[in-house]
């Protein structure tokens, strides 16, 4: 928390950019400046977890702070944790289990 403001930072990976910025979560504004960067291609968990813990990282020095939650919104469907299916991105993400490789992010 930086100030009175509850922050998060917010991914959107999608299949031609991975977008992220620190995010004020009660006035739902940005506090830091929205990244993009291209999406890796190929598109598999290992390059696109990498480039998701880049901007984390890049965008958490904006606002002078370090391991706030993150929100990540991923082109297919998740449940119980597992990506179940992989429009516009590469097909290694069906069954692949999102949480496990960002613990360490």
């Amino acid at each position: 928390m930086v100030g009175q403001q509850r922050l998060a930072v917010g991914i959107d990976f999608g299949g031609s950019g991975v977008k992220a910025a620190v995010v004020d979560v009660e006035g739902g504004v940005f506090v830091s400046e929205r990244v993009r960067v291209p999406t890796p291609t190929p598109s598999v968990p290992a390059a696109v977890v990498d480039t998701m813990t880049r901007l984390v990282r890049r965008v958490e020095r904006q606002v002078g702070a370090t391991g706030l939650p993150v929100g990540v919104g991923i082109p297919g469907v998740v449940i119980d944790g597992v990506v179940k299916t992989a429009a516009n991105i590469d097909a290694g993400w069906v069954d692949f289990r999102p949480r496990r490789s960002w613990a360490g992010c």
